[in-house]
């Protein structure tokens, strides 16, 4: 079964459009490439989605402590969360395919130098 982001979520059916624009919304913008990045756009939706649902709440002074708490949970999940991704796509981008062949000037090379075969 393939991995689907925010297929976990818990979101109560009167805001289930909102929560798939905010999905749809960050998915886009990630563009995760592999398992792990989505991953790590699932964390970043649910810390994302907490936030939300704590500003639905905002006007309950009787739950101010818990929104208080889920307001930095959230927050601190998401900023983890944000900086893996960020991390784990950096070194995606920085890395050479290792179908592409690593081309060089040979005519660069000083007179009479061989290059040099590297084992694998």
């Amino acid at each position: 079964m393939p991995y689907e982001i925010g297929r976990n979520a818990i979101v109560h059916p009167d805001v289930i459009d909102a929560f798939q624009i905010k999905k749809n919304e960050l998915a886009e913008s990630i563009k995760p490439a592999n398992l792990l990045e989505k991953i790590f756009t699932n964390q970043l939706l649910h810390a994302a989605w907490d936030l939300e649902r704590v500003r639905m709440n905002a006007d309950s002074i009787d739950a101010e402590h818990a929104l208080n708490t889920a307001t930095n949970r959230a927050t601190r999940n998401f900023k983890r969360a944000l900086a893996e991704l960020r991390l784990i796509q950096s070194a995606r981008a920085n890395r050479v395919h290792p179908a592409q062949p690593i081309l060089f000037d040979r005519t660069a090379l000083p007179k009479g130098a061989r290059p040099i075969k590297v084992q694998e």
